[in-house]
């Protein structure tokens, strides 16, 4: 795709706290880097962290970064304020805010709308959604949103219900990159087991995301300890790191199954423990639109998930995956055993996963769709003027 002559004046102010906020800032960067090779021109507006510069490109992403004033409501406040003044300054670099959180980001882009005439986008995800604070001041700003994002049908339905008025809004979901996230051969299994320092052999079924509560990996520790009675060359790699690593490692051991679960930590090559897997489990109790689970199915690997409403967005039970209830140990024991052991369910279920990612959920299509979204609204305000 090439950029029409309105492409080449589009111009996008993304706002995030910081772009290395989980699933949501990788995501937005994701994005960004695809929009840019696309030919939008995309500034990022985060919080500046200790150790970081105010301003760099990363992967040919320009960030800006806000200097922030203590803690908590007034590094907010700072925050809100160097970003209003950013764009005030830079206004005539782009046409559209698109603000992928919906508090202090989206106040900024608020405010930017009222003193820029600029269109404001607001993305918010389930999480965003339940936890969404409104007193008086912010439901009134954010009912000067042009547009609403979100990721899936509960997110939609919870949001109307807030009673922000008649905003548009529209389900964009996130994208994943299938010419990076793409399935490999046997061969290529055991090269990378080897460069893992895994043994070539058994059948490997590999967690992604943060250890966090709402993940579920408690739940998949005890589900584990029940499989590998029947199936003891099973392993189990828990990528991620976070607040309950140390919560689960002990929990391992309690199990006795610590011997038959690898905890990889924080690893920037995912995509390898991907492409080395047999199986992705994803056990999570709410969900968005995983990046993780798009990125296993983009690996073409059989997904055995929870029947959550972010995970039920993307995985059909018995087509492209296999859905359990969450917080049961024993449906979800049983799913792993089924695809780890029947390899021509595991195949038909990979190859139809990585066929649903790369017909919806491919990043470039992802962002063509957001540039039609901006090409709208930047036709509107034309109009407007």
């Amino acid at each position: 795709m090439t950029c029409s002559d309105m492409d080449s004046q589009l111009g996008v102010c993304m706002l995030i706290p910081s772009t290395q906020l989980g699933g949501a800032g990788l995501q937005a960067r994701q994005l960004a880097r695809q929009l840019i090779e696309l030919g939008v021109e995309v500034h990022f507006i985060t919080r500046r962290r200790r150790g970081t510069f105010s301003y760099e490109e990363i992967e040919g992403v320009p960030i800006h970064r806000m200097p922030t004033i203590g803690t908590g409501v007034t590094a907010a406040v700072s925050y809100i304020c160097f970003g209003l003044l950013w764009m005030l300054r830079n206004r005539n670099r782009f046409w559209i805010i698109h603000c992928h959180q919906p508090l202090s980001p989206a106040t900024i882009g608020i405010l930017g709308k009222v003193f820029l005439r600029k269109k404001v986008i607001v993305k918010i995800a389930l999480r965003g959604v339940q936890n969404l604070p409104l007193p008086g001041l912010r439901k009134h700003l954010l009912r000067l949103t042009d547009l609403f994002i979100v990721l899936n049908e509960e997110s939609e339905r919870r949001l109307q219900e807030i009673g922000l008025g008649s905003i548009p809004i529209m389900r964009v979901p996130n994208g994943v990159d299938v010419e990076k996230f793409t399935p490999v051969s046997q061969d290529r299994k055991r090269l990378l087991r080897d460069r893992l320092q895994l043994v070539p052999d058994g059948r490997f079924v590999v967690f992604t995301g943060r250890l966090i509560p709402r993940k579920g990996v408690d739940v998949l520790l005890r589900a584990w300890r029940e499989l590998v009675q029947t199936i003891p060359q099973a392993r189990l790699i828990i990528v991620g790191d976070g607040e309950e690593a140390p919560a689960l490692q002990q929990l391992a051991s309690e199990l006795g199954i610590e011997h038959r679960v690898h905890f990889a930590g924080y690893q920037d090559n995912v995509v390898e423990y991907l492409q080395m897997a047999d199986v992705f489990v994803f056990p999570s109790f709410a969900e968005g639109l995983s990046n993780s689970l798009l990125e296993a199915m983009a690996c073409g690997l059989p997904i055995v998930t929870t029947d959550v409403e972010g995970n039920k967005e993307a995985i059909v039970d018995g087509e492209n995956g296999l859905l359990v209830p969450a917080v049961d140990p024993t449906e979800l024991s049983s799913a792993l055993s089924k695809v780890i052991t029947c390899r021509s369910l595991a195949d038909r279920l990979g190859s139809e996963a990585r066929r649903t990612v790369v017909s919806k959920y491919s990043l470039e299509q992802v962002a063509e769709r957001y540039i039609r979204v901006y090409q709208q609204l930047v036709a509107d305000t034309l109009l407007e003027r």
